[in-house]
């Protein structure tokens, strides 16, 4: 392709068109676009990077607490904020306990009592149980191979059950920051071409 997009292949030639494809993730270079035979193209396909892909597979699961202390120990680098070192701590010794009541409430209206079913879920973390349990993660990850890494916000979450106490996080906005990182890629290849074409969205 020339400095005005205009390829080289000679008959049948045209000029460069490129389309982004938002929901493939796929970005397509048809080098005989415009006037030409549309039959020389290339496609840069984005794949998940593996931190991205690791997360992506627990998002909104309750994990055992060994489970998801090994899985945070093992994604460190991963972890802005809060301090890595203390969520492992938190990871390994949160525990808690739900304590429950019937309560009588009777209504005024028709003179009838019902009765309200209150749980109240109870956590402590740390060896002194003095550690702060974040309700929000920040996460820095690469969303696809050779981006830059981005932060995403993570809700922290923790449920006692019969066998003890599991955990999990659920990504923010997941697909949101898929096309943000998406889009910046986009942004790159768009200030790359030859001025005065640009890249187009769609199949």
């Amino acid at each position: 392709v020339d400095d005005d997009g205009y390829n080289t292949l000679g008959e049948g030639g045209g000029q460069l068109e490129v389309w982004a494809d938002l929901d493939a993730r796929k970005v397509t270079a048809i080098l005989d676009g415009q006037a030409g035979w549309r039959q020389h193209r290339a496609v840069l396909e984005l794949r998940h990077s593996s931190e991205w892909a690791d997360w992506a597979k627990i998002d909104n699961q309750l994990l055992e607490q060994t489970v998801f202390a090994e899985f945070v120990e093992d994604h460190i680098s991963s972890i802005a904020e809060p301090d890595a070192g203390r969520l492992v701590d938190i990871a390994q010794t949160l525990r808690g306990h739900v304590d429950t009541q019937w309560k009588q409430q009777k209504l005024l209206a028709n003179g009838q009592t019902a009765f309200v079913w209150e749980e109240r879920v109870e956590a402590k973390a740390g060896q002194k149980g003095d550690l702060a349990i974040p309700n929000e993660l920040t996460l820095a990850l690469r969303p696809f191979q050779g981006s830059d890494p981005v932060g995403v916000t993570a809700r922290f979450r923790f449920r006692p059950s019969a066998d003890g106490i599991r955990l999990g996080i659920r990504l923010v906005e997941r697909e949101r920051v898929l096309e943000g990182a998406f889009a910046e890629i986009v942004t790159d290849i768009d200030e790359g071409i030859p001025e005065g074409i640009s890249v187009r969205f769609g199949v």
